[in-house]
């Protein structure tokens, strides 16, 4: 029990320290456009339209609800900040 502890400290301790400078830094243009800034379903954050949307449409050839899903919680949560929704993908792990 106590070695699955250190093992879990260490790779929280690890993944923090890689990840942290990120959350300086700006929404990305390989994709970010496409499925955040320039979507206006995402933007508006959850709502049943934008539910409804996401389990129906294959947004830039591709249907990923729950990716959608996510970051409509994500602007709901941070709007358009961009250090947020990092943050919450150091914390969560995704």
């Amino acid at each position: 029990m106590r070695r699955d502890l250190f093992t879990y400290l260490l790779l929280t301790a690890t993944t923090i320290a890689v990840f942290w400078q990120v959350q300086n830094y700006d929404f990305v243009g390989y994709d970010d456009i496409q499925y955040v800034t320039g979507n206006h379903h995402v933007q508006t954050g959850l709502t049943l339209e934008g539910f409804i949307w996401t389990f129906t449409t294959t947004h830039a050839s591709n249907w990923h609800p729950l990716t959608l899903l996510s970051h409509m919680l994500d602007c709901e949560l941070y709007s358009s900040n961009p250090i947020g929704r990092k943050l919450s993908t150091i914390w969560l792990g995704f």
